[in-house]
Formats: structure tokens, C-alpha cells, sequence
């Protein structure tokens, strides 16, 4: 796309491709919050090939201030919410944006709620962590039946405590079964 291309600023015509520092430009491409992995090759006699993997975003993380950012697989914190794109993620709020065991615990726990089977629940749309209560993740389901694209919409608070392991699973399964009449 134009956007690489400018980011790149690749001298056309000013220097050979002998003397073109791939490490430089890889380096301005990177500076792009989205951009997670770049890679350069020269195609001789004169071009250069740019191949870029794009961060997928996962939740939106509220910060101090009320910024919004996303966030990663990896736990990577980039970019500042864009409403123009179409995607419901679930907010995470009340976790330092440098506390990253507490953001690695909220990753954990998102990957065990998509990867965990639970075909009942509806997908989470907050996740929420206060000291002296822990975790606790808000899921919104259509008040009726059926109706994914209702706009009355019911909301449920899962307390999950201080810990996601196991036993988070088997409260998880338990509450996939208990909601089964509603989807």
C-alpha cells in the first residue's frame, strides 16, 4: 500500500541498491504501531521487495486518562482506538498499562473463554480488574431469543476472583450450561 511506501521513503534513483541500508528503512516502517513484522529484499537490478505482517488486535485496553489503545496476542499495548473500524472488541479497564502480568492474566483468560468451547456464552465485552475483587468480565446476550442483532440487550457480570486456571474453566463450563435456554 501507499502508506508502506511512504513510510519506507525508499531513495529511488539516488542510490544503488549496493548501497541501500535495508536496516533504515525497516526502522522507519516499524514506526508504525500496527506494523509487527517487516521484511526487506533486494530484487536486483532495481527494486525492493517489503513484505509487513499487521498486528491483529484482540481487546481495547483502557489506560490512565481515559486513552484507549489495543492490544495484542502477545500482550502488546499499540495504536489509539480508531472508530472508524468495525470490530467489537471487548474493553479491559482497571489494569496498568505497566503492569504486564495483570494484562498477561487478561490475555490468558480471553484465550480460554474463545478456545475453551463454550458455545452458549455470548462473547465477553468487558473485562474489568479491581484489587480487592479481581477479575470480573461482563457479557451482553439479546433479551430475545435469537436475536443477535437486537439492540436490548441483557448484561451479566461473571465474578471470576483473583486466579485464572482451572477452576476458572470448570466456573466458565458451568456457566456455559446454566445460560444453554438463553442461546
Amino acid at each position: 500500500p501507499h502508506h508502506i511506501k511512504m513510510l519506507a521513503a525508499v531513495p529511488i534513483e539516488k542510490i544503488t541498491l549496493f548501497e541501500l541500508d535495508l536496516t533504515e528503512i525497516e526502522k522507519r516502517i516499524l514506526v508504525d504501531p500496527w506494523i509487527k513484522k517487516v521484511k526487506l529484499e533486494k530484487v536486483f537490478p532495481n527494486s525492493v521487495r517489503i513484505s509487513t505482517q499487521f498486528r491483529k488486535p484482540i481487546a481495547l485496553l483502557q489506560g490512565e486518562k481515559a486513552n484507549i489503545s489495543y492490544l495484542d496476542e502477545e500482550g502488546i499495548i499499540f495504536g489509539r482506538l480508531n472508530l472508524t473500524l468495525k470490530e467489537d472488541l471487548p474493553i479491559i479497564s482497571g489494569v496498568p498499562l505497566k503492569d504486564s502480568y495483570l494484562v498477561q492474566k487478561i490475555l490468558n483468560l480471553l484465550q480460554l473463554w474463545e478456545a475453551s468451547g463454550l458455545k452458549k456464552l455470548p462473547p465477553i465485552s468487558n473485562v474489568l480488574y479491581e484489587e480487592d475483587k479481581g477479575y470480573r468480565v461482563i457479557i451482553s446476550y439479546p433479551l430475545v431469543k435469537n436475536q443477535t442483532q437486537s439492540l436490548l440487550k441483557n448484561r451479566v457480570i461473571v465474578e471470576l476472583g483473583h486466579q485464572i486456571n482451572e477452576e476458572t474453566k470448570a466456573s466458565l463450563e458451568q456457566l456455559d450450561k446454566d445460560m444453554a435456554f438463553y442461546f
